[in-house]
């Protein structure tokens, strides 16, 4: 079977792949649309969005989305033994003043035409607490409007200290502007409530405070909204023969909304493994399910990626017109919004023969996307595509989304030094990311050693911690580059200037005062003289 491992033996692990890698280029091709979701922050201790959640308020007549925000950079590897970071296949980035800690904030806005409309995110409040486990917040934040009250209603872990997951119910105010939270239950499990982590159930947009725990079997749940006790209300047998048998277990991801006189969600698996040496690597795929009245299953989607990265997400699903608008995010680093033609999705469902077609397929530039964003999801996109696509986003200040597109194409392309140098710079500019920082760097100089970029940036790490025997050395090496290969030596990032500058400000500090005096004097910039201490 394709995706599985040829070899059982040799080492590394081989992930299923799915049967779509690219849907949204299915859905482009058919005439979709697609936005980026912004939200504006640049702020180097939360740089990730991820896992957004939108919902059509029928009482507000008004789109309503809510994004996740992390403080973390995310690295998901295409192949797990070639990893490209510190840790392995996968990495969070977590600021050096955080710990060990994941932390999660929401935004939430609303808007009447999510395509065209400006939109403006707010942060919700939340009542102040003291976290107990190093997951902090409530994750995968789903919207919902139940007897006239929005909630969002994620997993919330950190109110224990070994990470027992329940989802719970918080119920946010209406002022989109200042939103904040109001109440918050705790839904409990079924049975004894004995089970360590219960996550992404999907609530059920028509049903009040009714959950499909569990896909396939189909379970749905009804929780008391005040006291959080749950009880099982619907129980089918596991279907089979829609998708492979390895990928039984779904998950939740978004939703279940109404459709055609039928219920239809998003749903997820997950292929989690530990390499060899002990490290994370994990495929997530998606698949629509759709149930008639009874909950009994009648269709399954082939099993798909949104854009061919190993780890994508989506939390929302609306239906709104003969429209599905359809939230999702890349690895957990940068969120889009899909508006796509239910026939499109139907016949998707229904396995299409333009579904394989897709997968080979360039899709048109639209005039609802740029360039840069059309790459993304194009599968023949080429490398300098996909690196205008990374520095559109370094140039943004967006470095977690510039640090994903140019580790994608660091694997594509055979890890390229200038994707590499970009990606580690992306690092560089968040800051707070010592230890990955400086692993980037040495790797770049490992790829290629005889480039002198990652050396001056090595240099610049080491001087400004005031470490300057190992500034020089990273100096040096990328200074002598320069005077061996002389114009030769096309530079992408740094001037000539610059090398020179940090040479010899490394030498004024370690070793060879009078030179570096000399050299400063030539070029007419200031330095200290020597004072007498009185």
């Amino acid at each position: 079977m394709e995706g599985q491992n040829p070899n059982p033996n040799d080492g590394y692990v081989y992930l299923q792949e799915p049967q779509v890698k690219h849907f949204v280029n299915y859905c482009l091709l058919g005439g979709a649309r697609i936005r980026k979701m912004d939200l504006h922050l640049n702020d180097p201790m939360w740089p990730g969005s991820c896992n957004p959640s939108i919902m059509y308020d029928k009482k507000t007549e008004k789109f309503k989305f809510i994004v996740r925000n992390v403080n973390y950079v995310m690295h998901g590897a295409q192949d797990s033994h070639k990893a490209l970071s510190n840790w392995g296949p996968v990495l969070y980035s977590v600021p050096t003043e955080d710990g060990r800690n994941l932390k999660t904030r929401n935004f939430i806005g609303e808007t009447t035409n999510p395509m065209t409309d400006e939109w403006t995110f707010n942060m919700i409040h939340t009542t102040p607490y003291n976290p107990r486990w190093e997951f902090w917040g409530e994750e995968d934040a789903r919207l919902i409007r139940w007897d006239e009250k929005l909630y969002t209603t994620g997993v919330r872990r950190d109110d224990n200290t070994d990470g027992r997951g329940r989802m719970e119910l918080m119920r946010i105010s209406e002022n989109m502007e200042h939103p904040q939270e109001i109440s918050r239950l705790k839904v409990k499990g079924l049975g004894d409530d004995n089970t360590y982590c219960e996550k992404n159930w999907m609530p059920i947009m028509d049903l009040p405070f009714h959950y499909v725990q569990l896909s396939n079997p189909t379970v749905v749940v009804k929780t008391d909204p005040r006291t959080g006790a749950t009880q099982e209300v619907v129980r089918k047998e596991q279907r089979t023969g829609f998708i492979d048998e390895n990928f039984d277990l779904l998950r939740g991801s978004s939703q279940v909304v109404r459709w055609r006189d039928h219920w239809i969600t998003l749903v997820h698996t997950c292929e989690l493994w530990f390499t060899a040496n002990d490290r994370k690597f994990a495929r997530y795929c998606h698949v629509f399910v759709e149930w008639d009245d009874d909950w009994n299953i009648t269709r399954m989607s082939p099993l798909f990626s949104f854009a061919d990265f190993n780890v994508e997400f989506t939390c929302g699903m609306a239906y709104k017109d003969g429209k599905f608008y359809i939230p999702f995010a890349i690895q957990d680093n940068f969120p889009f919004l899909m508006e796509v033609d239910e026939n499109i999705i139907d016949k998707f469902i229904d396995n299409d023969e333009t579904v394989a077609l897709s997968a080979t397929t360039s899709h048109p530039r639209m005039m609802a996307m740029t360039d840069e964003i059309n790459a993304l999801f194009d599968p023949n996109a080429t490398q300098q595509e996909l690196w205008n696509t990374g520095h559109m986003y370094f140039n943004e200040g967006l470095f977690a989304a510039a640090y994903c597109v140019f580790m994608k194409a660091a694997e594509k392309f055979n890890y390229t030094y200038g994707e590499r140098f970009f990606a580690a710079r992306s690092i560089a500019n968040l800051g707070h990311r010592d230890a990955h920082e400086i692993g980037m760097w040495i790797q770049a100089i490992e790829h290629d050693p005889n480039r002198p970029e990652a050396y001056l940036a090595a240099a610049m790490f080491y001087y400004c911690r005031d470490k300057f025997i190992e500034a020089r050395f990273f100096a040096q090496k990328g200074y002598e580059i320069l005077q061996r290969d002389g114009d030769h030596n096309q530079l992408m990032y740094y001037s000539r200037e610059d090398f020179d500058r940090m040479y010899y400000n490394c030498i004024m500090q370690t070793s060879d005062y009078p030179q570096a005096v000399k050299w400063y004097d030539e070029h007419n910039i200031e330095h200290n003289q020597n004072r007498r201490v009185l």
